[in-house]
C-alpha cells in the first residue's frame, strides 16, 4: 500500500494533539506539520517526537514520531501541499485568510488529482474564506469535540480527552476520506448547529456562572451544584427545542447533550474558566451560544430564564473582568429589540 501524505496546518492543540493521533492509528501515514510559529517547528525538528497523555486513566499514552515540520513561510511548505493526499487545517477560524496565498500556490503546482482540505475549526461556515478565494480544491469543513491543552510553552507534551473520530462534511468532498476516525457527515451543517446550541452554550453557562461565583477550574464549577442545576434546567427546555428545529428524537439530542456534560464535568480535563470565558463581546453575539439557543428556545415556546439569566452573568463578566461597555455589549446581542427580554436580562444583572 502506498503512503497517505497528511499534512496538518497547524501544529498547536489540536493539530497534534488530536488530529494527528488520529491520523497516525492508520498505518502506511505521514504527518507533515506546518505552523507559522518558528519555534515550535524548530522544537518538533529537534525533539522529533512528543507525547499525548489522555484524560482517561485506562488508555495509554501515544507517541507521535516520524514526521516533518515546516513553517508557514518556507518553500517547501508550498511543496508539501501541492502533494499532500489530505490537508488537515486547525489554525483559528480567523486565520484561515493567510493560508489563502500558500494555497493558491500550492494548486498551481500539483500534478495530481484536486487536493482536498478539511477545515477542523470550531464555528459556523468557516471555510468561507478558503472558498470565496476560488482556491482550486476540494474543501470541506470537520467538527472538533475533543479537548486537548498543552501542559505549558515549553514542552510539546499534551494532555486530551479521548475522543474517537473527527466528523466532516462529505458533500463537500469528491469521495469519502478512506482513513480510520475520520466520519462522513451528510447534515454536517445540523451538527455544526447543534454543537453550538448544546455544547457552547453549556459552556457559557460553567464559564459566566462560574466565574460570578470566583472559580478559576472549569470543572470545578461545572461540578458546582449551582451550576449543575442551572444546566440540568437549561438542558429540559433546549434539549427539545433542538429535537423539533432538527426533527431528531429526544433520545438521540439527550445522549448529544450528556456527553457533553460529562466532558465539562471530567476533573481530568484541565481547562480553567478564563480560557472559556475570554472574549465575552463575541459570545453574546446574536449568532453565537447565548442567545441563538435563547431564540430557538423562544420559536418553541420553552422557558428561557436560564439562558437571560447566563447572558446577564455573562454581561457582568465582560464589564468587570474585561472592561467593557454595558451599552455595547447589550447592542451586540439584540436584546433591545425585545423590551421583554431586556427587562428580564438586566432585572437579573443588577441583582449580582
Amino acid at each position: 500500500m502506498m503512503e497517505e501524505n497528511i499534512v496538518i496546518i497547524g501544529a498547536g492543540q489540536t493539530g497534534r494533539g488530536f488530529l494527528a493521533p488520529l491520523v497516525k492509528q492508520n498505518k502506511h501515514t505521514k504527518i507533515t506539520f506546518i505552523d507559522k510559529d518558528e519555534k515550535r517547528i524548530q522544537m518538533l525538528r529537534e525533539k522529533k517526537s512528543y507525547t499525548i497523555s489522555y484524560y482517561d486513566a485506562t488508555t495509554e499514552d501515544v507517541v507521535i514520531t516520524d514526521f516533518d515540520a515546516y513553517t508557514l513561510f518556507d518553500k517547501k511548505a508550498i511543496e508539501v501541499i501541492a502533494n499532500a493526499d489530505l490537508v488537515l487545517v486547525s489554525v483559528g477560524g480567523e486565520n484561515l485568510v493567510d493560508l489563502i496565498e500558500t494555497f493558491k500556490e500550492a494548486t498551481k503546482i500539483r500534478t495530481k488529482n484536486k487536493l482536498r482540505i478539511v477545515c477542523c475549526e470550531n464555528g459556523v461556515h468557516v471555510k468561507e474564506p478558503l472558498v470565496k478565494a476560488n482556491i482550486d480544491a476540494y474543501i470541506s469543513e470537520g467538527a472538533v469535540f475533543c479537548t486537548t491543552l498543552a501542559s505549558d510553552d515549553q514542552s510539546l507534551t499534551l494532555g486530551s480527552q479521548v475522543y474517537p473520530n473527527l466528523p466532516y462534511d462529505i458533500h463537500a468532498l469528491d469521495q469519502p476520506i478512506a482513513l480510520d476516525g475520520f466520519k462522513a457527515e451528510n447534515d454536517f451543517a445540523s451538527l455544526i448547529q447543534r454543537k453550538i446550541y448544546t455544547y457552547n452554550c453549556l459552556s457559557a453557562c460553567i464559564a459566566y456562572v462560574g466565574a460570578y461565583k470566583g472559580y478559576t477550574s472549569y470543572a470545578q464549577a461545572a461540578n458546582d451544584e449551582d451550576v449543575s442545576n442551572m444546566m440540568d434546567e437549561l438542558l429540559v427546555q433546549l434539549d427539545d427545542a433542538i429535537r423539533q428545529e432538527y426533527q431528531i428524537s429526544l433520545e438521540e439530542q439527550q445522549t448529544f447533550s450528556a456527553y457533553a456534560i460529562a466532558k465539562f464535568k471530567n476533573t481530568y480535563i484541565v481547562d480553567t474558566i478564563a480560557r472559556n470565558a475570554r472574549t465575552v463581546q463575541r459570545k453574546v453575539g446574536i449568532s453565537e451560544r447565548m442567545v441563538q439557543p435563547l431564540n430557538l428556545c423562544r420559536k418553541y415556546g420553552k422557558d428561557t430564564s436560564v439562558l437571560e439569566a447566563m447572558i446577564a452573568y455573562a454581561f457582568y463578566y465582560g464589564v468587570h473582568t474585561e472592561n467593557e461597555s454595558l451599552t455595547e455589549l447589550i447592542a451586540i446581542s439584540g436584546i433591545a429589540d425585545d423590551e421583554k427580554l431586556y427587562q428580564n436580562i438586566m432585572h437579573v444583572y443588577h441583582t449580582l
